[in-house]
């Protein structure tokens, strides 16, 4: 732009003074657009910080025409991202150990309460098999006290005759075992 104005000033090319003028007015407004965009994006980059805002200011404030104080405001901004980056490396074993022994710790729950479970099944199978032998061993018992005195049960039956039988000597045809019965086998049809 410089060149351009200079060019123009001292007045040697006067065949390319119009081409010259149309340059410079195109450059001085791409300079302008340019220094807006600078502006924007510095404010913005000290309003919501982004690494996308800090590398498009960074390479805006290499500009020729951009001001110290736009050139100190992203440099300080860098020195807050590289500490930030830095913190942030830092940071990232401690939240891996972190994130790492919480895993473990979670496993270990879990081990911890499926040996609990286990050892509660594996409980309340053998109190379930102990009343279960219990109750065998009770049945065993009353059966062998049975076998015991299954001969003397079986003399006594021999010997006594049921009780709703008819004494010996009587015959049992003669003797109706209800009335009803009774009359429906004397009558004739």
């Amino acid at each position: 732009m410089e060149a351009i104005r200079q060019l123009l000033d001292a007045g040697q090319e006067p065949h390319e003074e119009a081409r010259l003028r149309v340059a410079l007015g195109r450059g001085e407004r791409w300079l302008e657009e340019r220094a807006r965009l600078r502006r924007t994006v510095v404010e913005r980059l000290q309003e919501r910080p982004t690494s996308e805002l800090y590398k498009q200011a960074a390479e805006l404030v290499k500009d020729p025409d951009a001001s110290a104080q736009e050139r100190e405001s992203v440099a300080a901004r860098a020195r807050r991202v590289q500490e930030q980056e830095q913190e942030q490396e830092q940071e990232r074993p401690d939240r891996e150990l972190e994130k790492a022994a919480r895993r473990e710790a979670e496993e270990t729950a879990e081990w911890r309460a499926a040996a609990q479970r286990e050892r509660a099944e594996r409980t309340e199978r053998l109190q379930a098999e102990k009343a279960e032998a219990k109750e065998r061993a009770a049945l065993q018992s009353r059966l062998e006290k049975a076998q015991e005195l299954a001969p003397a049960v079986r003399g006594a039956l021999k010997r006594q005759p049921a009780s709703n039988a008819p004494p010996p000597g009587q015959n049992s045809s003669r003797r109706p075992v209800c009335a009803s019965w009774a009359a429906s086998t004397t009558r004739t049809r």
